[in-house]
């Protein structure tokens, strides 16, 4: 049975025994009431056929019970239970749309590090209330949704990874602040290069962060890829910047090298789900 909103009631095991032995109970009614010949139904047939009718009548009304959960759901449908909680959900996740263009706008301004901690808070605060919706659709059978799952040995490495990219971005913060007192704010094209090498690395440091979440939405797979394709044009921007400009800090030398083990630690994670399973688990429950 399911409801207009997507909700699927289905019957337990308890149910489907009842029914069974309501059928089994029908057959063996037609048969007896068919062949008439056995001493035993010719000396007291009217009772024995009323007493298993009696019997298939129960075994039918206990199949067609509703179970208190199922009376639960049907409260929680008539009350628009189900409506709130698909509304909550698309507004949280238009929130966290909204909130992750706004960083991905705003990370290319040089001093965006200040307040960037703030907006990392909220957006991992949004993805766990959408990972509670989930949750929850999952406990009322309603609109369930796909669901990927990274195992703990690749979370660990990811967790890794994402602790050099967050190192690195605390150098690119220092190198900034030596670089904004030596070079000319008015020359805007190194400016600029420097701006999207840290908008790149942010953005993957955002991507990585998602994929971390409790509900992760996509396959990691594809997390993975768009990771790389950041932290790979990040680090062509650090080297242009570092070639047009005349003296660079020692701290963005070891930015730069953060950057390039998170790209090498990302491929082995990348070539190890290629070619195995192992890593990744895919949950799906319907």
């Amino acid at each position: 049975m399911q409801l207009r909103t997507g909700m699927q009631i289905r019957p337990t095991l308890g149910q489907w025994a009842w029914a069974l032995a309501s059928v089994t109970l029908l057959l063996l009614i037609s048969v007896v009431a068919y062949d008439n010949l056995t001493s035993i139904f010719e000396a007291q047939k009217d009772f024995v056929i009323g007493s298993l009718f009696s019997l298939t009548g129960f075994c039918l009304a206990k199949a067609l019970t509703r179970t208190r959960r199922q009376r639960a759901l049907e409260t929680l449908r008539d009350e628009g239970a189900f409506e709130y909680i698909s509304l909550i959900d698309r507004n949280v996740r238009a929130g966290t749309e909204r909130l992750g263009e706004y960083h991905d706008r705003e990370c290319r301004n040089l001093e965006f590090y200040r307040n960037a901690g703030l907006l990392r808070v909220v957006l991992d605060d949004l993805e766990k209330a959408t990972a509670n919706v989930v949750d929850l659709r999952r406990a009322l059978g309603v609109n369930v949704v796909r669901d990927h799952r990274i195992t703990p040995d690749v979370r660990l490495n990811l967790i890794s990874i994402r602790r050099n990219l967050h190192e690195g971005l605390g150098r690119r913060d220092q190198a900034y602040e030596w670089l904004s007192s030596r070079l000319d704010h008015t020359d805007i094209e190194r400016w600029d290069m420097f701006a999207v090498m840290t908008s790149d690395i942010q953005k993957a440091s955002l991507t990585l962060d998602s994929l971390l979440s409790t509900y992760v939405a996509y396959p990691p797979a594809e997390y993975i890829r768009t990771i790389l394709g950041y932290l790979r044009a990040a680090l062509i921007r650090a080297d242009e910047f570092k070639t047009i400009s005349d003296a660079t800090p020692k701290i963005y030398d070891v930015m730069v090298w953060d950057v390039q083990q998170a790209i090498t630690d990302m491929e082995q994670v990348e070539r190890r789900m290629h070619t195995s399973d192992v890593g990744v688990r895919e949950a799906v429950e319907v």
